[in-house]
């Protein structure tokens, strides 16, 4: 159920085709879906979704067009209506990855996170090698349903088939972070392999999390890695509003950190300076007796 590749211009192109042909032939379901596919790809999802709902009627025992009618009312938000579309679907072609992916958007956007969580699982398990995304949404309809544990589990599940991307690990330090568990936080970024952890952006993210820690120096350290790593750009990058963005998060976070202290340095004065005490203490001592026993000694 893939839509084909299309320039801006193609697209247009081609509806205006379908267009007059629809007019000749306003019968034919497979143009009614085609023409909202463009529409689709064109961003205008009301126009598709009437396309399709024409198709629907037409061919209501096709599964493509209760497909696509499904994927355009979860697009433009119409989610109860797309539970409708997804009960056809679910009797035309039950065992569909894409249906349970749909369902899962669709109960999520209805504030329905438990059922949401369990349909995106079932998308899971309906595909050999599912997409980092298919993981992200189930720990997010889990995290909303207040199942955070379980959130994190799936993200390591991910992890685990896909590998450390950062797609999966931003989400889980996210969800660390928020519920103020730093350590598994920071765990999280070192999963990621050595060259992005040495990207300024997660850099930043280490040191916020070391300053939580308690670890300021280290995260003085890392800051300081992440303005070099800046700083070592093309001007092209470093002009760009991501850039800058983060350029700005690091100010904020030195002026968090507050000033650095310096280690103290042991003094060679402090010895002297003790001994200068003690060695007047003692001369004042010394010149104290010496006056009384003069006095004694003085004659009458």
């Amino acid at each position: 159920m893939s839509t084909p590749a299309w320039a801006h211009g193609d697209v247009h192109e081609r509806i205006g085709t379908l267009d007059g042909e629809l007019a000749a032939h306003p019968d034919d379901a497979s143009r009614w879906i085609e023409r909202g596919k463009l529409h689709g790809l064109d961003g205008a999802w009301s126009a598709a979704a009437r396309d399709f709902e024409r198709a629907h009627e037409l061919a209501p025992e096709s599964a493509e067009a209760a497909f696509q009618l499904s994927r355009a009312r979860v697009a433009l938000g119409a989610h109860a209506s797309a539970l409708a579309a997804l009960d056809d679907l679910a009797r035309l072609s039950p065992e569909q990855p894409e249906r349970h992916e749909l369902m899962g958007r669709a109960l999520d956007g209805l504030g329905r996170h438990e059922e949401a969580a369990a349909a995106f699982a079932r998308a899971l398990r309906a595909r050999p090698q599912p997409e980092p995304g298919a993981f992200v949404e189930h720990a997010t309809s889990l995290q909303r349903a207040g199942q955070v544990d379980a959130a994190i589990e799936s993200l390591e599940a991910g992890v685990g088939v896909l590998g450390p991307l950062v797609s999966l690990v931003q989400v889980a330090y996210d969800l660390e972070t928020t519920r103020g568990r730093h350590a598994e936080a920071l765990a999280w970024i070192t999963r990621l392999d050595a060259p992005l952890q040495g990207a300024p952006r997660w850099r930043v993210e280490a040191a916020s999390t070391l300053h939580a820690l308690g670890r300021t120096p280290e995260a003085r350290a890392a800051l300081a890695d992440a303005r070099a790593a800046i700083l070592a750009l093309p001007a092209a990058r470093r002009g760009v509003a991501a850039t800058k963005q983060l350029e700005a998060r690091i100010a904020q976070l030195e002026i968090a950190f507050g000033p650095s202290t310096p280690p103290s340095e042991p003094s060679s004065t402090a010895p002297r300076l003790a001994c200068g005490v003690a060695g007047a203490v003692a001369l004042g001592a010394a010149l104290a007796l010496g006056i009384s026993r003069r006095r004694r000694r003085a004659p009458s």
